[in-house]
């Protein structure tokens, strides 16, 4: 598989993740050239203005129409000029990363560590748990887990270290992709290979699914262990920050 082509896979991945997210309560997804969330969560996921529009979605930015967060994906990378000449935006980058997934049996996990799939909601709060504790902000509340739970193409692996829940993941799965969309594991249990047992499992079940490979989007924190199970970068993701004054 070509690199573009797994760029084709990540750019799916993200919009299937942000398409799902405005399916949560308090949260609506406007979809057009702008591509935003609103409500319970704020961030324009997705943009197919040409560059010399920028500066009227910067001027509803300003004016708080639209959210001051913005991911620009490769098909967009060509605005991001546009975005920083304004002065107002601060920008970071994330990695889009992706792997193809073949059959092959599931290496023992480590040692004290069972890693299973939850398939009923009573593990539900520990995943929450884990998975708000691992990045130090609630990512989304009890309701929302549960409401993630019950949709048909969203999967939760819980990961226990001698008993104790650890760590935990959620996967979304497209038609033709897989996007890790979370994983996390508690400070003091990190380091020992737990994240990379979950994700393992959960690539195999997708596989089982009929799905040839799997993206995510990396944090800076998490590179190197998603290279470790064998995930390449084939991308980065700017992530824009507005800084300047909104026009009262």
């Amino acid at each position: 598989m070509t690199v573009d082509e797994r760029i084709h896979y990540i750019t799916k991945g993200h919009y299937t993740y942000w398409n799902l997210i405005g399916t949560l309560r308090e949260v609506e997804d406007h979809r057009g050239e702008v591509c935003y969330l609103s409500g319970g969560v704020s961030f324009i996921y997705g943009i197919s203005s040409a560059p010399g529009q920028v500066s009227g979605i910067i001027g509803k930015i300003r004016k708080k129409e639209l959210p001051g967060e913005i991911a620009l994906l490769p098909e967009s990378a060509h605005l991001l000029e546009a975005f920083l000449a304004d002065g107002g935006f601060t920008a970071g980058t994330d990695w889009g990363m992706a792997k193809e997934l073949q059959y092959q049996p599931l290496p023992p996990p480590p040692k004290h560590t069972e890693v299973i799939r939850v398939t009923g909601p009573d593990r539900l709060p520990a995943c929450g748990a884990i998975l708000n504790a691992a990045f130090s902000y609630d990512i989304f509340s009890l309701g929302d887990y549960q409401d993630l739970f019950y949709t048909s193409n969203v999967r939760f692996y819980l990961a226990a270290f001698k008993g104790l829940p650890v760590a935990a993941c959620m996967t979304i799965l497209g038609e033709d992709h897989a996007d890790i969309a979370w994983v996390g594991t508690l400070p003091g249990y990190r380091g020992k290979g737990i994240a990379g047992a979950l994700m393992l499992t959960a690539e195999q079940d997708a596989l089982a699914e009929g799905i040839g490979i799997a993206v995510l989007t990396a944090f800076p924190a998490g590179f190197h262990a998603y290279q470790r199970i064998g995930y390449e970068k084939c991308c980065d993701i700017t992530v824009l920050s507005y800084s300047g004054s909104p026009i009262q």
